[in-house]
């Protein structure tokens, strides 16, 4: 085989390798493939329960924590009295309790009024006690967090019994 030959057989197994290594190549993307995109973090679970207390029924859906709160608190009592809260602030008690507040949306009767702030306070255990709180409680509070601060040490949201803290019928799923 003369020179010339060699040369054209080693040019050839050259491409055929490099075509061959080509194949095997990431597509679009460069090195390493397509990049990876972080899925979004969801909401941290807050509380969230379908429960009997007080003489009302509670829907209650509520993630976040802080100032960063979402989600609805619905009540309604055996005279269908109902009042429903736009959730928004949380602030959790030394002693575990779980105070979750926002803006009273609609109110059919005398517990909760309209565009003031309505509150739950929970506090885990077994069994679960939970007690209402009402604007009215600490009037003077110009933001959600700041109605919490005015109720958290209260006797209403503090001690257990008649006007408190009271166990509740159902169930109250807490986050971590």
């Amino acid at each position: 085989m003369n020179s010339y030959a060699k040369l054209i057989v080693a040019v050839a197994a050259v491409l055929l390798v490099a075509v061959v290594g080509y194949q095997f190549l990431p597509r679009s993307g460069g090195v390493g493939g397509e990049p990876t995109i972080a899925p979004s973090p969801s909401p941290t679970l807050l509380a969230r329960g379908n429960f009997h207390v007080k003489g009302a029924d509670v829907n209650l859906d509520a993630t976040g924590d802080g100032d960063s709160v979402a989600g609805t608190m619905i009540v309604g009592d055996a005279d269908a009295t109902v009042f429903a809260v736009d959730l928004n602030c949380a602030l959790t008690a030394e002693d575990g309790r779980i105070l979750i507040a926002g803006d009273t949306t609609e109110s059919n009767g005398d517990w909760a009024t309209k565009g003031t702030y309505s509150a739950i306070v929970l506090k885990p255990g077994s069994p679960v006690h939970a007690v209402f709180g009402f604007q009215n409680d600490a009037p003077s509070a110009d933001s959600c967090m700041a109605y919490l601060d005015g109720i958290i040490d209260m006797h209403f949201a503090t001690d257990i019994g008649d006007g408190a803290l009271e166990p509740i019928e159902g169930t109250v799923e807490f986050g971590p």
